[in-house]
């Protein structure tokens, strides 16, 4: 269970940090 947590928690990390990046290249085009 402590891995499938830890594994949960890296796959949250790394759509947030694809969220993010996509948000800021839409601000990017705005501009």
């Amino acid at each position: 269970m402590k891995g499938v947590k830890q594994m949960n928690k890296q796959l949250v990390m790394q759509q947030a940090i694809f969220y993010h990046t996509l948000l800021s290249k839409q601000e990017n085009k705005a501009h």
